[in-house]
């Protein structure tokens, strides 16, 4: 069996919960939540709380937080000159 990429998603079909229903128990829409589990968007501060806090700490923060970053390795990573020189010649 492949593993899952997405520890939310594996939660969701694990526990057998429709993307409506645990959106609307974390406060967001239904197209937002499938955003940051399909797309690998990492979701504001409330809501990883609230996603926390509804899954029990089985869905955390920092493992949310560590799999957004190695899903995305060059998020928050500073452009060199070179690259930032590249940018502003187009």
């Amino acid at each position: 069996m492949e593993k899952e990429k997405c520890i939310l998603k594996k939660y969701l079909k694990e526990n057998g919960l429709r993307h409506d229903f645990f959106a609307r128990r974390v406060g967001v829409t239904a197209p937002a939540l499938h955003t940051y589990v399909s797309k690998g968007i990492l979701p504001p501060s409330r809501v990883l709380c609230a996603i926390e806090d509804e899954t029990k700490g089985k869905v955390s923060i920092r493992d949310m937080v560590r799999e957004h970053h190695e899903r995305n390795p060059n998020y928050n990573r500073k452009k060199t000159k070179k690259e930032k020189k590249e940018v502003d010649s187009v």
